[in-house]
């Protein structure tokens, strides 16, 4: 993924974007996610304007559904 970021000179070591943001999957937000998955979790680098607004469109769904923690819920993944 390093050709898709710049050399990062940020104390923390994380890369700079080139227009890209990180994204995972699960979701972050779900308990199966990058903070809960101990290494069980995809990381890709996506353009960073698509990947906001798939986080709006996803915070959406948990408030429309009525999903929190523990709510189980299935993601149909089409290419």
């Amino acid at each position: 993924m390093s050709e898709k970021y710049r050399a990062s000179n940020r104390a923390d070591k994380l890369p700079k974007g080139m227009g890209n943001s990180c994204d995972e999957h699960p979701f972050a937000s779900t308990l199966q996610g990058a903070g809960h998955a101990q290494g069980n979790f995809s990381l890709k680098a996506v353009n960073a304007w698509q990947n906001s607004r798939h986080g709006t469109e996803l915070e959406k769904f948990y408030t429309q559904f009525r999903v929190g923690r523990g709510t189980k819920f299935w993601v149909l993944i089409e290419s």
